[in-house]
């Protein structure tokens, strides 16, 4: 509903249907994300796809459709550099979990880390960045880890759709404050 969109998203639509993020990245859940993925510590990776998982309606089914799961790529350089992609990983763990297909995406353009961008930088950093090479699916589920200002999620979200998905959604472990 559009009461449930935060004022950004009101004022430019996002090109995903739906976000489905279950906890806030503060405190414990930014020290676990923390460790997932700067000091690649699977133990951690296991329990946020436990906690995930958990989150889920009571009856462990997501409350969102997916034919397939596409995580948030890293560029080749990066990818080999951090050791592994977190995304890649947990989307990889819920697909096991939920029997769903992992298809990747690539990233394009070996982009400056977003970490040090403000909303519109970010924006701007992913433009024309993503592309997916395999024949699409109908209902396509970008997944990350954290989702800032849903940037990366919109980028991969609009090249989800020129590669033929009818319905793009997005899962991830957590999200950052925003004002709404």
């Amino acid at each position: 509903s559009q009461q449930s969109l935060c004022r950004h998203c009101r004022s430019e639509p996002p090109a995903f249907s739906d976000a489905h993020v279950p906890f806030i990245y503060e405190g414990p859940i930014r020290q676990l994300v923390h460790d997932f993925k700067f000091e690649t510590s699977p133990r951690s990776g296991y329990l946020m796809v436990d906690l995930y998982l958990e989150a889920l309606n009571c009856d462990g089914t997501p409350d969102w459709e997916a034919d397939v799961l596409v995580p948030v790529p890293l560029f080749a350089g990066r990818a080999r550099e951090r050791g592994f992609n977190q995304a890649d990983w947990f989307a990889r763990q819920l697909g096991h979990h939920l029997g769903l297909p992992v298809i990747e995406a690539i990233r394009l353009v070996d982009t400056p880390s977003q970490r040090l961008l403000g909303r519109q930088g970010r924006r701007d950093n992913l433009i024309d960045v993503f592309e997916l090479r395999q024949a699409s699916a109908a209902r396509m589920v970008v997944v990350d880890d954290v989702v800032t200002t849903g940037a990366t999620a919109q980028a991969l979200a609009k090249a989800a759709l020129a590669a033929g998905a009818q319905n793009v959604a997005v899962v991830a472990f957590a999200r950052t404050l925003l004002g709404s």
